[in-house]
């Protein structure tokens, strides 16, 4: 019984205990369910804050075992306003770890994370997470922490949704300062796995990490290190890194690879990283990005130097520049100094094609306890023309400045814009100073050029300061513009932002032909303004006057001075007036601009006609108008034709409609100038329609001139494909001809300089009172004046006013592109005279014209047939017995490797005085610089031809090389040109020229050799005519010359003569007659003397004596009606006289009769002698000095 009693109690003891225990773990369960309750607040508070996001914890959830911990339930941490990532836990433990507090003697809390979640999300600035402020600088009080998580967490990164899985364990000892880890990482959908193993302290600072890599991929990594940029990245990275410090050193053991790296554009097959106590190797390895290629290795000291190199060079070899540079790290742990150098080609699109040399050198002392800084030893930029230097420091306050700045003409040489607006001469010279805070920077920059085609000497200096927020132009100088401006400039939240515009400036006034190399379009005239500009960027508000005087653009020219000015705020009513200043036709110009400065409406009145331009919706950034002319007076414009580049006045009316539209350019309308003339050559009209877009054009053209029509079609692509076709008909020579005289201008007279009609100052012009009969003797007076000045300036070149005829022309012009045009024309022209009383025709058939090939380069077919031979009575003197047509038929060249035109020369029907003439040579070669000739001509019965083959140079100065050739009766054609009275008996020419020198003035060699020559002039008989002359340069030799005149008389000459200036060292050419007898129809006589010729063939002077005897007049019908009428000189005493070059000229004739039939009558000579010869018979001397052969015409 007392067994069974203490059973009882026993388990009723037992019962009592659990019990107890029970009823103590239930109320220290709603205790902590109280106490954390009250406490979540403020512990959410207090784990916000260093977190930086808000804290939900969840529900409790009781106590564990042994009642050591509790559990809490589901928990957040929520989004914030920097970012939007949260993590959410399923549960988390927290209990003490009555073992390990044991073992360290300090109370030790067990954390235990369930199903860690994460969602991490980066902001504007690339971070996932924004931690908060810590708070509070006690020391820590002397607890551990070891947490665990129970389950892999789960961490997605960005849009991209890339999860990392992570599972970790450690500890933490607040109070020893002391923690240690062991985490694994690896990516949920690729390989590779990373390993982190660490301990140690961070209040000295002493630790020891491991990390071991194994075939870690990189592409999640890179969408996780730079989301916002997408990072394309690629490679795998391997290796086992161990690293420590202690002590303040710094050591490690281990080494990385990385293979197969691809990160952007830089690739790399592979990296080694190798580390070994504290030196730190980098193997040589490449990379390459883009087309440039850097060979990297070096090493470091850690904690004692750097010494790392790279060579960086370009890999493209079809790029034709060399880029190289080359970087360096050296010196001291704790300063090390960085250079580079080397040469970069600037990009194509500079069109600068030059290299720029870098030398450069900074030191980043970043271990110092002052604000980091770098210092700037140097900084060079060079180039052929280019000197840039830069030193100072960056770093929390800015100290650069340029040691200097000059940029030579040579920089900027191979850009044709900056040529003509920095020209070629001066340098520009400046300086540019960096100051200030780094947050707050001061740029001054200085600049300025000694001499500059479009400004002369100008300079300016400008800056901009965050503090002044404002870029401002303190000043710009020069002697024809001077400016100043400030403008508001500040960056906000990473936004440029300005403010409104203050700026004033004057123009002197200024040629506008300086602009015409800096745009490649004529400009002319003068443009004058000054004014204010003010207002923000969107609105300026210009209030500009403005004054043009004869402003030219292209090849139009307004001869007038328009004044006006620029107002109101643009896009917003800003108006643009001008007017002509006292204009030969009325105009005025106003037009509404828009906010970027485009018109929106433009009106130009001119005489009773108008043009208006309205502003149409734009399409897209395209500028669109419409346009209408009504009666546009043109009167007094001015188009400069080219080559001569002369002004030439216009007229007519303008009437019009179509569309315009600018950037890119179209245009699309018709237009009709009426009653228009071009240079005073008037033309009916003149009609348009076309349209121009898209990189295409297509035009209708008609003009009617007052005789006649042009009609001109052309379709085609802009730089491209275009297809042309022209139709003339009945097209006046004469209107041509003035058309193509008027174009072509008139040349100034030389060394005469052009000048104002205000110029003439007081010149007097006789008028002999201003009465009528006044007038009329002035008139008299200057058409004498004028036949004088005719007389003694004969006119020279062609008299194309005779000309008269109509012109056709078609054909067709077409190609691939502008460069490869081909055409195929033909022309015809029928031409006649215009005589005194009515016109002449020169032939029946048409002149024919042909073109057919390329117009640049290539070669094609050109001929100019059936060109009338009496046509160059136009052009020279020919004789009126030349008929027949003259023409040319070859190949011409563009290429400029060959001759310009290979031809043949050919003759149709032509003949000379009823001789017909042939070409049994025909060769014409046009080179660049000469004509080569290889031509044989044939005329009559003769058997031998006279040969004309050598070049003759365009140039008067260049040398001509020119022969001459005939043999036996050759030249015989040429006796049909004195007449039926001359006539050749026999004999033999034997002609050898050879022409060389200057073209202006020549020089002959060769010879003419004359044998057994038997002629007859009228009744006068030359025969046995032997000659040989020499020519021999500048001067014509005569070795022999003998024959006899008429019966029994003998002709002997020999001697020198200049051949085109007199020779005064040689002896003069002499030439005897003894007993010569001249027969002519109306007298006969005989001759005996000397005379000697000298001067020039080309004009020679004659002296000495002739004595004639034996003379007798035969006078023909009406010979004495004519003496009395005083028609016909005395042959009695005469005396002639002159002024001929080469000195005066006196020529007397004595004769003496002693009566008797028709004689010569008795006189004296000028020695007082008489002579006396009976019978029919007379005898007269005549004396001769410095004699032209025009002077003595005494008989015949």
């Amino acid at each position: 019984m007392g067994k069974t009693r203490r059973r009882v109690w026993l388990v009723a003891g037992s019962f009592v205990l659990v019990g107890a225990g029970a009823a103590g773990f239930i109320a220290l369960d709603r205790a902590a369910e109280r106490i954390l309750s009250r406490a979540r607040p403020s512990l959410e508070r207090t784990l916000s804050g260093p977190l930086g996001h808000d804290v939900d914890l969840g529900p409790y959830e009781g106590l564990r075992p042994l009642g050591l911990g509790i559990a809490i339930g589901p928990s957040r941490i929520l989004p914030s306003a920097a970012d939007r990532s949260e993590l959410s836990l399923a549960g988390l433990e927290v209990g003490l770890a009555p073992l390990a507090s044991l073992r360290r003697l300090q109370p030790v809390l067990q954390i235990t994370v369930h199903k860690l979640r994460g969602q991490l999300q980066a902001n504007e600035a690339g971070r996932y997470w924004t931690f908060g402020p810590l708070s509070g600088d006690g020391a820590l009080p002397r607890l551990g922490v070891q947490y665990r998580l129970a389950d892999p967490a789960l961490l997605r990164f960005g849009p991209q949704q890339q999860t990392l899985e992570l599972r970790s364990r450690g500890a933490v000892r607040l109070g020893e300062a002391f923690f240690s880890t062991a985490s694994e990482l690896r990516w949920l959908d690729a390989e590779g796995v990373l390993r982190l193993d660490g301990q140690g302290h961070w209040d000295r600072p002493r630790f020891r990490l491991r990390t071991r890599l194994d075939r870690l991929n990189l592409k999640p990594l890179g969408a996780v290190i730079a989301p916002a940029q997408d990072l394309d990245a690629s490679g795998t990275l391997e290796g086992d890194v161990q690293i420590g410090w202690a002590d303040g050193s710094l050591n490690c053991r281990g080494g990385l690879s990385l293979k197969r790296l691809e990160l952007a554009a830089l690739n790399s097959n592979r990296l080694r990283v190798a580390c070994k106590g504290d030196q730190l190797t980098l193997q040589p390895a490449t990379l390459r990005f883009g087309a440039f290629e850097a060979r990297a290795s070096g090493s470091v000291a850690l904690n004692k130097s750097f010494d790392l190199q790279a060579d960086v060079r370009r890999t493209d070899l079809s790029s034709a520049s060399q880029d190289r540079l080359k970087l360096r790290i050296q010196g001291p742990w704790g300063e090390p100094r960085w250079s580079a150098d080397g040469e970069i080609q600037l990009p194509e699109a500079t069109g600068l094609n030059t290299a720029l040399t870098l030398d450069a050198q900074w030191r980043t002392p970043w271990l110092q306890d002052q604000q980091p800084s770098v210092a700037v030893d140097r900084l060079r930029l060079s180039a052929p023309g280019l000197r840039f230097g830069l030193a100072g420091t960056i770093g929390s306050r800015l100290d650069l400045r340029s040691t200097e700045l000059q940029i030579d003409p040579r920089f900027w040489s191979a850009l044709p814009t900056l040529q003509a607006g920095l020209g070629q001469t001066a340098p520009l010279l400046g300086s540019v100073d960096v100051s200030g805070g780094l947050a707050s920077p001061e740029l001054s920059l200085k600049l300025g050029q000694a001499s500059n085609p479009l400004l002369d000497e100008w300079s300016f200096q400008t800056r901009w300061s965050s503090q002044d927020s404002a870029l401002v132009l303190d000043h710009f100088t020069s002697p024809l513009l001077r400016a100043e401006a400030r403008l508001p400039v500040q960056l906000a939240q990473g936004r440029l932002q300005t403010g409104e515009l203050q700026s004033g400036f004057e123009l002197q006034p200024f040629s506008l032909s300086r602009f015409t190399p800096l745009i490649g379009t004529p400009l002319g005239g003068q443009v004058a303004a000054r004014g204010r500009v003010k207002g923000p960027l969107s609105g300026l508000q210009p209030d500009i006057s403005l004054t043009l005087n004869q402003p030219r653009v292209g090849a139009l020219q307004v001869p007038e001075r328009w004044q006006g000015s620029l107002n109101g705020e643009l896009g917003r009513g800003a108006r643009l007036a001008m007017a002509a200043q006292q204009p030969a036709v009325p105009g005025t110009l106003v037009a509404e601009l828009d906010a970027d400065a485009w018109p929106k409406t433009v009106l130009l009145r001119r005489g009773e006609g108008q043009l208006r331009l309205h502003g149409l919706d734009p399409a897209g950034e395209q500028r669109r108008y419409h346009w209408r002319a009504a009666d546009l007076n043109i009167d007094g414009l001015r188009f400069i034709v080219p080559p001569v580049n002369q002004p030439k006045a216009v007229a007519g009316q303008l009437s019009g409609a179509g569309s315009l539209a600018m950037g890119p350019l179209a245009i699309r309308g018709s237009a009709v100038i009426a009653d228009g003339s071009m240079a005073g050559v008037a033309v009916q009209s003149l009609e348009l329609e076309g349209s121009l877009g898209d990189g295409r054009f297509q035009a209708d053209a008609a003009l009617t001139p007052l005789q006649g029509s042009i009609r001109l079609k052309a379709r085609g692509d802009l730089g491209g494909w275009m297809h042309s076709g022209i139709e003339a008909e009945g097209l006046d020579v004469t209107w041509l001809t003035l058309l193509a005289r008027q174009l072509r201008g008139s040349d100034p007279e030389p060394g005469l300089a052009p000048g104002r009609a205000e110029d003439l100052g007081t010149l007097f012009i006789n008028t002999f009172g201003g009465s009528l009969d006044g007038q009329l003797q002035a008139l008299a007076a200057s058409r004498r004046a004028l036949e004088a000045y005719a007389l003694a300036h004969p006119r020279k070149g062609p008299e194309l006013e005779r000309l008269e005829g109509r012109v056709n022309l078609s054909g067709t012009i077409d190609g691939p592109d502008p460069k490869r045009l081909k055409a195929d024309l033909i022309a015809k022209a029928h031409l006649w005279i215009e005589g005194d009383d009515q016109a002449k025709a020169l032939q029946l058939e048409p002149m024919v014209a042909t073109l057919r090939g390329p117009l640049l380069g290539g070669s094609g077919d050109l001929s100019l047939l059936q060109v009338p031979l009496s046509l160059l009575a136009l052009l020279a003197p020919v004789p009126p017995q030349l008929r027949g047509s003259v023409g040319i038929r070859g190949r011409y060249d563009l290429s400029g490797t060959a001759p310009l035109l290979v031809s043949d020369l050919l003759l149709d029907s032509a003949s000379l005085a009823g001789q017909p003439l042939q070409l049994e040579q025909r060769s014409v070669v046009v080179e660049r610089e000469l004509i080569r000739l290889d031509l044989a001509l044939k005329g009559g019965e003769s058997k031998e031809a006279l040969t004309v083959t050598g070049t003759v140079p365009f140039d008067p100065d260049a040398d001509l090389n020119l022969r001459l050739e005939s043999h036996g009766d050759a030249l015989g054609v040429l006796t049909v040109l004195a007449g039926e009275s001359f006539t050749v008996k026999q004999g033999s020419m034997d002609l050898r020229l050879l022409l060389r020198g200057p073209l202006n003035q020549p020089q002959a060699n060769g010879f003419v050799v004359v044998s057994n020559g038997d002629l007859s002039i009228g009744e006068q008989e030359l025969s046995r005519i032997n000659a040989s002359i020499l020519f021999d340069f500048d001067q014509v030799l005569v070795q022999r010359l003998e024959a006899e005149v008429g019966r029994g008389g003998l002709l002997r000459g020999s001697g020198t003569l200049g051949l085109f200036t007199p020779q005064s060292d040689a002896s003069p050419l002499t030439l005897q007659l003894s007993q010569g007898q001249i027969r002519q129809p109306i007298v006969q006589f005989q001759a005996d003397g000397e005379l000697q010729v000298s001067g020039a063939l080309v004009q020679p002077v004659l002296s000495g004596n002739l004595a004639l005897s034996r003379g007798t007049l035969r006078p023909q019908s009406g010979f004495f009606g004519r003496l009395r009428r005083g028609g016909l000189q005395s042959i009695g005493p005469h005396r002639c006289g002159g002024s001929l070059s080469g000195g005066a000229a006196r020529c007397s004739i004595v004769e003496n009769t002693s009566g008797g039939g028709v004689g010569f009558p008795g006189t004296s000579g000028p020695d007082g002698t008489q002579h006396t010869h009976p019978g029919s018979g007379s005898a007269a001397t005549v004396h001769a000095e410095r004699c032209r052969p025009s002077a003595l015409r005494t008989f015949g």
